[in-house]
């Protein structure tokens, strides 16, 4: 609301110095300084053009942002896997394929954040908790996480690119746990990662701070 309102003031900003621009123009038939009325006109317009591309950037990142949070809430099975981990109740086996849809949103957002759509900071300050209090639940682990280890190599790599982020930053305690899935995957962990994210396929990156 705010940003469609402020692009807007800028188009009747450009508007009304456009038209005082002309009067100018036409009242006062100098070279010079019509010369500077021209320069400065562009200058102008260069601004407010810029304005309302970012405007406009603005309002798609707002409504992807929303999008990509409402398609979390809205799904039923992501719903029944969250409302367990946050209440610290154990997943059963009957719990796996809900355990699966979970995990694949987050390859979706692998998947975004490869593609450079989103960086890991958006994604640490929209699904920080969300992410690794499933990726650190010994259930999940169990289910689905390790089972499945090699068709997770994007989820995979992505925890690790998240929890460098967080480290970096110094608030790995928030998600540290005595099950981190590094130590879940042990030897594995390694060579799961993507070499193309920057990360050396076969060779453990140790779980220190």
């Amino acid at each position: 609301m705010h940003t469609r309102r402020r692009t807007k003031i800028i188009g009747i900003l450009f508007v009304v110095a456009a038209s005082a621009s002309i009067i100018l123009f036409v009242a006062m038939p100098d070279s010079v300084l019509q010369q500077a009325l021209a320069a400065a006109a562009t200058v102008f317009a260069a601004v407010a053009i810029w304005f309302q591309i970012k405007a406009e950037k603005d309002v798609a990142i707002g409504e992807f942002i929303m999008n990509l949070n409402n398609s979390f809430n809205d799904n039923a099975s992501i719903g029944r896997v969250y409302g367990r981990l946050v209440r610290e109740k154990r997943l059963a086996d009957r719990d796996q394929y809900d355990a699966m849809v979970y995990l694949t949103f987050f390859e979706t957002c692998y998947l975004l954040h490869a593609r450079r759509v989103v960086d890991i900071a958006l994604l640490d300050d929209l699904f920080g908790y969300r992410f690794f209090v499933a990726m650190h639940n010994p259930d999940i682990q169990r289910i689905e996480l390790i089972p499945d280890r090699y068709s997770y190599r994007n989820l995979i790599t992505l925890y690790d690119i998240w929890r460098d982020h967080v480290r970096a930053q110094g608030r790995w305690d928030e998600y540290a746990s005595s099950t981190e899935l590094e130590a879940a995957l042990g030897a594995e962990y390694g060579g799961l990662l993507h070499s193309a994210a920057g990360r050396r396929k076969g060779v453990r990156r140790g779980s220190a701070a």
